[in-house]
């Protein structure tokens, strides 16, 4: 099972800093060469407390990885939307020239008409557009700042399934989204921020 990389999330990290050096070193040591080359290490008993909760998520990305599934790169542009595509003007091949033109220009601007009142519909807006798709670490990052338990990346995922839309509509704030996925509300947010 020897890997070239593997994804070491913020959280593990956050999570080493309350060992003392010597139970950190071991923890990291054990998660690299698990997550590395398959390999279980010795730890000492505070860091294999926290392996038992790291392994799964590592076994979960060794095997998305196995599967061609990797979870995507915090760089990667995000999934042209198929109502980009259909924006696209479709030619219609009509017997005069002119009204090709027109028949196109038509199309185009009633493509343009219905992305606006889709974007004007959406409830999911809370201050500013948010880059889509997030990284899995700014969805675990927020989910803390927040008190949100949530696996991070069974969120980013699932919205990736259903390309980032609800009920056909596309998700201006995945922060907003975040919060109804953990059950929290708003208010929450708000005192967090405090």
């Amino acid at each position: 099972m020897a890997r070239a990389q593997f994804t070491f999330y913020r959280s593990f990290w956050d999570a080493a800093q309350y060992l003392p050096p010597e139970d950190r070193l071991s923890l990291l040591d054990g998660v690299a060469a698990y997550a590395l080359d398959g390999k279980q290490r010795e730890l000492t008993d505070s860091a294999r407390a926290l392996f038992i909760l790291i392994r799964p998520t590592l076994d979960a990305s060794a095997k998305r990885a196995e599967n061609g599934n990797a979870p995507k790169q915090t760089e990667a542009k995000p999934k042209r939307k198929a109502s980009e595509q259909e924006a696209k003007p479709k030619r219609i091949v009509h017997e005069k020239e002119g009204e090709k033109e027109d028949e196109v220009e038509k199309e185009a601007e009633a493509e343009k008409e219905k992305e606006n009142e889709n974007e004007n519909e959406c409830s999911f807006r809370t201050g500013g557009p948010s880059e889509l798709p997030p990284a899995i670490w700014e969805v675990a990052e927020y989910a803390a700042s927040v008190g949100a338990e949530l696996d991070p990346e069974r969120f980013v995922d699932y919205y990736d399934a259903l390309d980032w839309r609800i009920d056909g509509r596309p998700v201006r704030d995945w922060r907003k989204l975040l919060l109804r996925w953990a059950g929290l509300s708003a208010e929450n947010e708000r005192r967090s921020n405090t």
